[in-house]
């Protein structure tokens, strides 16, 4: 009976570590695939971080672009309307002179010129 006692609790300590021992591989396999698990969705956070910033570059390179390319233009545009104000300053001026030179002559009558002799 001693003899039966004991393969029955040997059968029952042996079923007993089998289970243990199958929970621990189950475990260890259940924490092996977790953390592969969160390693692919690290990577994956990150290639996703990667793509926004790109996107965010191209984006704010797209902007900065616009906006070389509109102060290009303002200054197209001013540089022209420069050269058109000082193309009518220096209009001006002869204009004005020949307009004041033809109304002097009309208005001032015939001096008899100086004669020093």
């Amino acid at each position: 009976d001693v003899i039966e006692v004991t393969n029955e609790a040997e059968d029952y300590v042996v079923d007993d570590v089998d289970d243990t021992v199958n929970e621990a591989v189950i475990d260890e396999i259940a924490d092996e695939v977790v953390e592969g698990i969160v390693d692919k969705m690290d990577r994956a956070v990150e290639e996703m971080g990667e793509m926004v910033n790109k996107e965010v570059d191209e984006s704010v390179n797209e902007v900065v672009v616009d906006e070389i390319m509109d102060e290009i233009m303002v200054d197209e545009m001013t540089n022209e309307s420069e050269e058109e104000k000082e193309n009518m300053l220096t209009d001006i001026p002869e204009e004005s002179e020949l307009l004041f030179e033809s109304s002097v002559d009309r208005n001032l009558p015939d001096l008899p010129e100086n004669n020093s002799e």
